[in-house]
């Protein structure tokens, strides 16, 4: 009798997050193994890569590209009598030491003689068959750098920024227009400011100049100590530290609104708004900032902003803020 294992979402708490089928790697038929990656989910957060849970043969797909799920749904069938010994490759004796399975997957022809920023993840190929175009030319922000799935939708982006603006120039069509579907992360965080706008609270802008001569002052003093220990002093760490001094001492400002109380935080979870150029904002969580010093502030505030360009945040990286922080220093 033929063995089904099932394939199902992650559990993870993912905060009441939309879940949708974004891109499935393989089709059934092909072999899988165990902990290789079959597809990824789009969350209006995060997009998740589910590996397989056993080697096998994909038997089935249940839920396809665009699909709503819920944690825990199966989304397809593994079959493990379906993978035979003439299927699965044979070892070679002059392996190299074995990657993770997000990795060792990256290239039909091996990975051994491609060198490792040019090993591409299923998602990042199945982009680039998808629109027929090279990854030569593609420049890759990723660990060592790898191309990302965002550096491609930005050479994409760039490409069609350049065709409409030929198009102009050549007077053609309007059916020559570029149209680039939303991301769920993208619908949600509009659907948030909506909500946010009409429905949860009053806005309210209040603009303030502040003497920050000792904090440049500082900062000039001690910018070389912090980048000989591979550390970048920015302003934003003086503001985040000076931001969780200030809800310790105000900490009715640390709070939670529940409709028989406000509910005050014995924390400090300080959100980071970060840009992801042409992908939406992200707001990844320092936590516990009222035990850090201006080193660990500056420390974590590095590690988070390279995790968030490089589109590895999970949805714990972006839960439990009590706090936000934009920064429109960009902006002069």
């Amino acid at each position: 009798m033929e063995s089904l294992i099932e394939i199902r979402v992650p559990a993870d708490d993912q905060e009441g997050s939309e879940q949708m089928i974004g891109t499935w790697f393989k089709q059934p038929g092909e072999v899988v193994q165990a902990h290789e990656p079959l597809l990824e989910i789009n969350t209006d957060k995060v997009n998740l890569e589910v590996s397989a849970p056993v080697s096998g043969v994909l038997h089935s797909i249940v839920k396809q590209s665009g699909e709503q799920v819920a944690p825990g749904d199966v989304i397809g069938m593994i079959s493990e009598q379906g993978l035979t010994t003439s299927s699965t490759p044979a070892p070679k004796s002059n392996d190299t030491p074995a990657f993770s399975a997000q990795e060792t997957c990256n290239n039909d022809t091996g990975t051994s003689k491609v060198p490792f920023e040019k090993r591409l993840s299923p998602a990042v190929k199945c982009l680039l068959k998808k629109h027929n175009i090279s990854a030569d030319g593609i420049e890759g922000t990723g660990k060592h750098g790898r191309i990302t799935q965002r550096d491609v939708k930005s050479f994409l982006q760039q490409q069609g920024r350049q065709t409409q603006s030929t198009s102009a120039r050549e007077g053609l069509s309007s059916t020559e227009i570029t149209r680039i579907p939303h991301t769920p992360m993208r619908k949600k965080i509009a659907q948030h400011m909506v909500h946010s706008l009409l429905e949860t609270a009053p806005h309210v802008t209040t603009v303030f100049e502040a003497d920050c001569s000792r904090i440049l002052q500082h900062r000039k003093t001690f910018k070389e100590h912090f980048a000989a220990e591979g550390l970048k002093l920015t302003l934003t760490a003086y503001f985040i530290k000076a931001a969780a001094d200030a809800l310790r001492a105000v900490p009715e400002v640390n709070s939670r609104w529940q409709d028989d109380a406000l509910e005050l935080f014995p924390y400090c979870n300080i959100g980071i708004g970060t840009a992801l150029e042409a992908q939406g904002l992200v707001v990844p969580v320092m936590r516990q900032v009222e035990q850090m010093t201006l080193k660990d502030i500056a420390s974590n505030l590095q590690r988070m902003t390279q995790i968030a360009r490089q589109g590895a945040l999970t949805a714990a990286d972006m839960a439990d803020g009590t706090f936000t922080i934009s920064n429109h220093g960009v902006s002069g």
